[in-house]
């Protein structure tokens, strides 16, 4: 799959999350409408599940960027789910409630 860049001025989030024996990480790369890199990010979250890797990991990505001054934010996941949790086109599983308000609100 090709990188498609933001539109000018916006930075791409892109997220990833990771589970293996219920041991969770996140990954995370930021660029600019350019593709030039800005910061990237890998992270062990402690245990837990697939679903919630994906949206920590996407969290993480928004909140450094709003840390740092970015409010201009596309966020691409390569997770379907989380992409229709977002989008309220199906609905999560309970226990990800919190952490999916925590993105939004971001």
């Amino acid at each position: 799959m090709a990188w498609l860049k933001p539109q000018a001025s916006f930075v791409k989030v892109i997220s990833d999350g990771s589970a293996l024996n219920n041991q969770i990480s996140a990954g995370v790369t930021i660029r600019d409408s350019e593709g030039h890199f800005i910061h990237a990010i890998a992270s062990p979250l402690g245990e837990g599940s697939n679903n919630l890797a994906e949206t920590q990991a996407a969290v993480l990505g928004m909140q450094w960027c709003l840390a740092n001054g970015i409010t201009k934010i596309h966020l691409e996941a390569n997770f379907a789910l989380l992409i229709h949790w977002l989008n309220y086109t199906s609905a999560p599983p309970w226990n990800l409630d919190t952490e999916l308000q925590n993105l939004k609100e971001l």
